[in-house]
């Protein structure tokens, strides 16, 4: 019954941490499209919505390699791993706020 929890937890996690790298990277790509390519192409806009679709297809199509790690630097590594994702859409949305003040 426990190691039924804990793969439900592992799942429940799992299935969290994609809805908000779709959201964050969504609204990411809501936010540089609005700042960078409306402005120098003549395309029409897209919602918030629209772009979270389009962050759905690429997470989709994405492919990711396994990394093959040694047992001692597996939990740390994906600690690291968990929270860069969490952290660098909003680092990446702060640079690229930057770059526009100076375009």
């Amino acid at each position: 019954m426990d190691e039924l929890k804990k793969g439900l937890g592992e799942f429940l996690l799992a299935t969290l941490k994609s809805i908000y790298g779709i959201l964050s990277c969504g609204f990411l790509t809501f936010k540089t499209y609005h700042w960078f390519i409306t402005p120098v192409f003549p395309l029409p806009d897209i919602s918030y919505t629209q772009a979270v679709g389009i962050m759905m297809f690429v997470f989709s199509i994405r492919t990711s390699i396994p990394r093959k790690l040694k047992p001692e630097y597996y939990k740390d590594s994906e600690d690291m791993i968990t929270s860069m994702h969490i952290v660098a859409p909003w680092i990446i949305l702060g640079i690229c706020w930057i770059v526009k003040l100076f375009i």
